[in-house]
Formats: structure tokens, C-alpha cells, sequence
């Protein structure tokens, strides 16, 4: 009898992040240098992974709406890279998960 390969898919939402970037006190322009580093790294590492990136809520801002976090979310969609917010745990909607695709 012939045995079919049974393929065992992780789920992704239970996988941890290999990675942190904490954005916070960050201007817009460190952001983007810092989000653009980041992520070209663990995509030069072969890609496959879950990142976790920490935008915080902009309470801090002067006017109480931040940047980084519009930023980051933007910024995300126009590379087309996958997202969510964080498991409360991880920072809420506070922070994003990112799945980077394999190379």
C-alpha cells in the first residue's frame, strides 16, 4: 500500500515572531529607514517568518493621533507584505504581524 506524504501546515497564528522592531519615539523618516532595514534583512535571511512590529497607539502624540502607526500599516500595503494586528498579549493594536513570504 502506498503512503500519501501528509503535509503538516503551522498554523500562523500560533507561530512566534523570530523578530522584534519597537517603533516607538521614532519619526516618520526613522521609521521608514528602520521598517525598510528590517525587513530587507529577514528577506535576504530566505523569508518564512513572522515579524512582530511595535507601532504603539499615538497616545503619546501631541495631538493623540500618532504617525507611525498609519505609517506602518501604509507603508505595509504598498510593498504587499501580509499583516494583522498582534494577539493582545504581543500588543494588540498596538503592534503588527507581518508575514514575510519564502524567497
Amino acid at each position: 500500500m502506498k503512503r500519501k506524504a501528509i503535509r503538516r501546515q503551522v498554523n500562523k497564528y500560533l507561530r512566534q515572531p523570530v523578530a522584534t522592531l519597537d517603533l516607538h519615539g521614532c519619526s516618520r523618516r526613522e521609521a521608514e529607514e528602520e521598517l525598510t532595514h528590517f525587513i530587507h534583512y529577514w528577506l535576504e535571511q530566505g523569508g518564512g517568518v513572522k515579524l512582530l512590529i511595535i507601532t504603539g497607539q499615538g497616545w503619546h502624540s501631541p495631538d493623540g493621533q500618532g504617525i507611525i502607526k498609519p505609517f506602518t500599516i501604509n507603508w505595509l500595503k504598498e510593498h504587499g507584505y501580509r499583516y494583522r494586528f498582534a494577539k493582545p498579549q504581543d500588543g494588540g493594536s498596538g503592534a503588527l504581524e507581518v508575514d514575510l513570504p519564502i524567497n
